[in-house]
């Protein structure tokens, strides 16, 4: 099998490039990480009965879960998935940049703004992969949340595309591992190592698709 090495480079991609150097970093590790859980993703689907058992248990027995998602994975293309994670912050080329840079002390409707990247890159981005509806759908929905506690539509679980649900796992750990972070009382915290970061997430693991998330985890712990 020959596997996807490329994204797809387009003026909206050169311009993330240029003007949020730090956002197109992140970009491209999120594109990385979320490349090797797609494919950790389609290995285990196809593994044995053995592990499927072992799989299904973190689903309480719904096998039909996991059937879901070795279904949406025979639909979601290599390239779509790399473009998506590619291209899912594109939208914060419509925001401020001190607002992107400030990031703590931020006012309600500062956040709100924020808030608004997901659907401002759908409608940047809506045209150009107008037939590659996962790579649109990695745009608008990473900031959902398995708990259907995210944005913009408040979608949970399996409504979530999958590949939205893979991204969302990938956009926390590299901004968790990469970015200064902000305590309660607005004290700059360094980047979370490794280990610290895959606690952080466990703790907040009802946001995450449990598969993916399991997956995720072993991907990242074979990097440490």
């Amino acid at each position: 099998m020959v596997r996807v090495t490329s994204y797809t480079i387009t003026p909206e991609l050169e311009r993330l490039k240029l003007e949020r150097s730090s956002t197109f970093q992140h970009s491209h590790e999120v594109a990385d990480l979320s490349l090797k859980v797609y494919h950790g993703l389609k290995r285990y689907c196809h593994a044995g009965p053995s592990f499927i058992e072992r799989v299904v248990g973190i689903f309480n027995g719904d096998m039909g879960r996991f059937n879901h998602i070795c279904f949406e994975l025979d639909y979601l293309g290599e390239q779509d998935m790399l473009d998506g994670a590619m291209y899912h912050d594109i939208g914060k080329l419509c925001l401020d940049d001190d607002m992107l840079v400030q990031r703590s002390n931020l006012r309600e409707w500062e956040r709100k703004e924020i808030e608004t990247h997901s659907q401002h890159g759908y409608e940047m981005m809506k045209n150009f992969f107008s037939q590659r509806g996962d790579v649109l759908d990695c745009i608008l929905y990473h900031h959902e949340s398995y708990n259907g506690k995210g944005y913009p539509t408040r979608l949970k679980a399996e409504d979530i595309p999958l590949c939205a649900r893979i991204v969302t796992v990938a956009d926390h750990f590299d901004a968790m591992t990469h970015r200064p972070s902000f305590d309660e009382n607005n004290n700059v915290l360094s980047p979370k190592e490794v280990g610290e970061a895959l606690v952080e997430m466990t703790k907040m693991k009802k946001k995450y698709d449990p598969l993916v998330f399991m997956i995720f985890k072993q991907v990242v712990s074979s990097k440490k």
